[in-house]
């Protein structure tokens, strides 16, 4: 389960309209996808994620000639970083085809714990925001912000796909047919790629040109071809429920409540441990301030990957604690951004 994890989130950071730009490294397994990867492999096949938003940054943050010139390398760099984390990932499956589990299940916590694809997104933004203006500064907080959303909802589509048979308690027969239900998805998808694939060839061609009004066409018609995750969750939910008994479908009415955030608690004023840590981060640190960030978050991060995930009042408990630690880190200036950040994050959170 680890493994297919690790790979599903390798995927999100390389989407179609990013392989229109740059294509990265075929993944574990070769050019269709990792090998063996089961449950929500087709999670890896969505339009948008990191890779999109990297490369619509220039024009979105009208950069110029120079910064234009530095983001070039900045992108450059954070390409090798995951050409890296592929090379690494190819090494796991490997050694697990070869008959070396230990050696296998020793990278893949390494690839785990490194968490590389966010990391090597956070510091390019990093990198980025000292040569920028600050309208473009508050334009790149609005990007991340809408970027976050998208990957939060991601990785809790995947973790469903995960979690959901031993939540439910599925049998032999019901999980055959959940993995069907999975099956079709993914081949739905398949066909949405084979449709787009056009519009990305199209789209790096214009790239190379420099011809940014048809950029910004095709741009619009890959939006227009995005799937309404909202709308899929919903049918996906239902088509589960149709298979399910009626104690089966009670637990699967909990397990959807606090997946769409139904569930008591959604208009908490609590902000999450993630929530806190992007906040803290869009508060203008400087170099020494973002050093210290990010051994709290190492730190924090490693002490919620023992607790128990529906242990809400620890996790709650550990969040605030973080925060804490963060607004005595900060200027009264950056602490008001942050609280500023936190906010709007929060409100954004409950309106969905």
């Amino acid at each position: 389960m680890r493994f297919r994890l690790l790979a599903l989130t390798c995927l999100t950071f390389f989407p179609l309209a990013a392989l229109a730009q740059n294509p990265p490294p075929p993944p574990p397994g070769g050019e269709d996808g990792p090998r063996r990867m089961g449950r929500g492999r087709d999670g890896g096949m969505m339009f948008g994620g990191p890779g999109r938003m990297l490369g619509r940054l220039p024009q979105q943050l009208q950069l110029d000639d120079e910064q234009k010139t530095r983001f070039e390398e900045l992108l450059a760099a954070h390409r090798e970083r995951m050409r890296a984390f592929g090379e690494q990932m190819r090494e796991a499956r490997q050694a697990a085809d070869e008959g070396s589990p230990d050696t296998a299940e020793q990278l893949r916590n390494q690839l785990r714990d490194s968490d590389v694809p966010n990391q090597s997104v956070q510091q390019l933004f990093d990198d980025l925001e000292p040569l920028l203006r600050e309208e473009q500064l508050e334009k790149l907080d609005s990007i991340r912000e809408d970027n976050d959303r998208r990957g939060d909802q991601m990785q809790k589509m995947m973790r469903m796909r995960e979690e959901l048979p031993e939540q439910l308690q599925l049998t032999p027969e019901q999980e055959q047919q959940f993995d069907n239900m999975l099956r079709e998805r993914r081949e739905s998808m398949r066909e949405r790629m084979s449709g787009m694939r056009p519009l990305m060839e199209e789209m790096r061609a214009a790239r190379e040109a420099g011809d940014e009004a048809r950029v910004a066409e095709l741009e619009k018609q890959m939006e227009a071809g995005q799937p309404d995750m909202t709308s899929m969750q919903n049918e996906f939910f239902e088509q589960l429920a149709a298979i399910l008994n009626a104690d089966q479908q009670k637990l699967l009415a909990e397990y959807r409540a606090e997946f769409t955030g139904e569930a008591a608690g959604k208009s908490g004023s609590t902000a999450d441990l993630k929530t806190i840590l992007r906040a803290a981060r869009r508060a203008r640190l400087t170099s020494e301030q973002k050093d210290e960030l990010r051994d709290i978050e190492k730190e924090s991060l490693a002490a919620q990957k023992k607790l128990n995930r529906r242990d809400k009042e620890a996790q709650a408990a550990l969040a605030s604690q973080v925060r804490e630690k963060i607004e005595r880190l900060l200027e009264p200036q950056q602490k008001e951004r942050f609280e500023q950040v936190l906010e709007r994050s929060q409100r954004g959170a409950r309106s969905r």
